[in-house]
């Protein structure tokens, strides 16, 4: 008996799915990351919870585009995980951005009479560049990296929010940083990848075995002497 293999051809819905769901998918779920981290953000837990949601969004628009390719389920799982981790930082770029520009806008204010947004914005980015070499989103992750990132327990997080004082926790700066966010976005990408894979794989193999008894949506269709299927 010859061993089955999942079919790898994708139809043209099945790739804008595909596609509609990392793009919509990935900057929604960032969002939403971004949204809950302003309560707590768990260290590694978190990028496991974007994995987790992306290989479901691309597991869903595999089993509605029927494209059982385990290899385009992979590719999309870890670009929408990687996506959305970059969504979050984004999110967290535009607050950074907010804060620092009225901040600068108050203090210039002081000195030069009424200064605008726009002005203080430019001064950030003029700033921003200064120190890192960089502008804008870019400008920000440099700045944050040679800054630090401060990891602190839950309750030391509400206190400090609360307008308490600041506990001290493990702080890493420069490389440390980058390679932290490295780890992130990898667990992120690989775990949405690896099961989005798994999952395709394992549809196809349960529907090619003759052992269910309606194919999936997402299976390859039975041998059929057409040359538009190659299973």
């Amino acid at each position: 008996m010859r061993k089955y293999k999942p079919c790898n051809q994708v139809s043209v819905l099945g790739m804008e799915l595909l596609i509609a769901a990392t793009l919509i998918g990935g900057i929604a779920l960032g969002a939403g990351v971004w949204a809950i981290s302003r309560i707590a953000y768990i260290p590694l837990m978190w990028p496991l919870g974007i994995g987790l949601a992306g290989f479901l969004i691309i597991g869903f628009a595999v089993e509605k585009g029927r494209s059982p390719n385990p290899f385009l389920a992979g590719l999309f799982g870890t670009l929408i995980a990687v996506l959305a981790y970059t969504t979050y930082h984004y999110g967290e770029y535009l607050l950074f951005r907010r804060e620092q520009t009225a901040s600068l806008a108050a203090m210039l204010s002081e000195t030069y009479g009424n200064v605008d947004e726009r002005a203080a914005a430019q001064a950030l980015d003029l700033l921003l560049e200064e120190e890192t070499g960089h502008r804008g989103f870019l400008g920000y992750l440099c700045w944050t990296a040679k800054t630090g990132v401060t990891f602190t327990s839950f309750l030391q997080h509400q206190v400090a929010e609360s307008g308490g004082p600041a506990a001290p926790g493990l702080t890493i700066t420069s490389g440390w940083v980058w390679f932290y966010w490295l780890i992130e976005a990898a667990l992120a990408g690989g775990f949405a990848s690896f099961f989005a894979r798994s999952h395709v794989s394992h549809s196809a193999r349960h529907a090619g075995s003759g052992t269910a008894p309606q194919r999936s949506s997402g299976s390859c269709p039975s041998p059929m002497p057409s040359a538009s299927w190659n299973c």
